[in-house]
């Protein structure tokens, strides 16, 4: 008797321990597709014992519909067992359970690995689905914050201590804004300028466990917003920027580029759309309009436009032994890309065949018998296939005396970073003449034009 009520201690003892450190983590899914059932697999569930990407009808891990069209499902899982990173766990949402049914969680940004399936880190207390999501626009000043909050399975969220805070600063604590029920928080952000801001969520148990979650989005309130969204990597010289005007009135807009350029624009069904040359580095755009005699605008809009350079192919020259060597080494690439080398005679000049074609940095060859200028051209080309050349000569004396390289053996600076603009006078400006080619210098330059 005593051997048994000394298990069922220890039982009660595991299960409080295993309790304390569990969450009930209401996952919830919404999609337009109107699927006959969805499915939540996950490490958790073996991913619900699919086979070949086909989940049994009867799965005990169906979402339940909620009367709003929603999907959910409540599971208990353990602080920090996952096997993802951090103690994190895998999960993806299955629509009809068939093997083209597998989706990402939409209210999810995270994702790892191959199969780039959702995680969740489960922690104390656990901050899950925080909105707006990252990367998104929101057209109000004064968003909605939403966001999961599950606490350990025996303790309940501290709604005075746990806080929201936008831009570092706390604007509120969870108080009324947070269902214990359900575990939604639902807040309404004070007001906010247009631009980018994040928000932190922090949420609290007792005993002084916290964990947080963020997320960081744009604010564009203003009559006039941008469609296209500013892009640290553009690899075109050109580009399509698109807004649109949150007030009929507007008819036209007035879109200023790099704060110099002004491109009047006329609205169309409360669109408008710009073809725009880039330069190389940040191009800055904002559109300007009046509403009421008041003065409305966008944020600034930035594309980044990265240029792959060509290289810098260099000749190097050396002889002995009877041949004559060529190094590339010295040759350089502005952005820093392993190049490949080819060398090539240019025989069509040469007092006679060579038929040198060979690949490396470095290449040697017989000095030739016969005396003259011989001429070779070296490519050097980058992984994303430019190719920048330079040509050189050896001489071989008919006396004795070893072979030299011709004076140039790369192509100068200027030649190499020259951006021309070939101007044709009569139609270049209204005046035709070169009073209104020098009128239009700075023009130029703003394009990049060097020469």
């Amino acid at each position: 008797m005593r051997g048994l009520l000394l298990s069922l201690a220890i039982l009660f003892t595991l299960s409080t321990a295993v309790a304390q450190d569990s969450v009930d983590v209401t996952f919830r899914y919404r999609t337009q597709n109107n699927p006959t059932m969805v499915h939540l697999p996950g490490e958790f569930n073996n991913w619900a014992n699919n086979s070949g990407g086909v989940i049994n009808p009867g799965s005990r891990w169906t979402m339940e519909k909620q009367p709003d069209g929603s999907y959910e499902k409540t599971i208990r899982l353990r602080v920090g067992g996952g096997a993802g990173p951090d103690g994190s766990y895998e999960y993806k949402i299955n629509e009809n359970g068939t093997s083209d049914g597998w989706r990402n969680d939409p209210l999810n940004p995270r994702v790892y690995g191959s199969y780039q399936n959702n995680i969740i880190y489960v922690r104390r207390p656990t901050v899950f689905h925080v909105q707006p999501l990252p990367g998104s626009i929101v057209a109000t000043s004064t968003p909605e914050l939403v966001a999961d909050v599950f606490p350990v399975t025996t303790q309940q969220i501290d709604t005075g201590a746990s806080r929201v805070l936008v831009d570092g600063t706390v604007v509120a604590t969870f108080g009324s804004a947070y269902d214990a029920a359900s575990g939604e928080l639902r807040l309404v952000l004070p007001p906010m300028a247009d631009g980018e801001h994040s928000v932190v969520v922090v949420a609290a148990e007792p005993r002084d466990y916290e964990s947080r979650d963020s997320t960081r989005f744009t604010v564009s309130a203003s009559p006039l917003r941008w469609l296209s969204r500013s892009n640290p990597k553009v690899y075109d010289e050109q580009a399509q920027i698109e807004g649109m005007t949150a007030d009929a009135r507007l008819t036209d807009v007035t879109v200023v580029r790099n704060g110099t350029d002004s491109i009047s624009v006329t609205v169309q069904n409360e669109r408008f759309s710009l073809p725009t040359p880039l330069n190389e580095g940040d191009n800055h755009f904002q559109a300007f309009g009046q509403l009421d005699g008041n003065p409305v605008s966008t944020m600034v809009l930035t594309l980044h436009r990265i240029v792959d350079h060509t290289p810098h192919p260099v000749i190097q020259f050396g002889s002995s032994g009877g041949m004559i060597n060529f190094n590339a080494a010295a040759s350089t690439d502005p952005d820093g890309d392993a190049l490949t080398f080819r060398w090539v005679s240019e025989d069509e000049l040469n007092p006679e065949q060579l038929g040198v074609d060979q690949t490396g940095a470095l290449i040697s060859i017989p000095i030739p018998a016969t005396a003259g200028e011989y001429y070779f051209r070296l490519e050097a080309t980058d992984p994303a296939q430019n190719m920048g050349y330079t040509r050189n000569y050896v001489y071989v004396p008919e006396e004795d005396g070893g072979p030299s390289l011709g004076q140039i053996n790369a192509n100068p600076s200027w030649v190499r970073d020259a951006i021309i603009y070939e101007v044709f006078v009569p139609a270049f400006s209204s005046n035709g003449n070169l009073k209104g080619v020098t009128a239009g210098i700075p023009h130029m330059k703003r394009l990049g034009i060097n020469t």
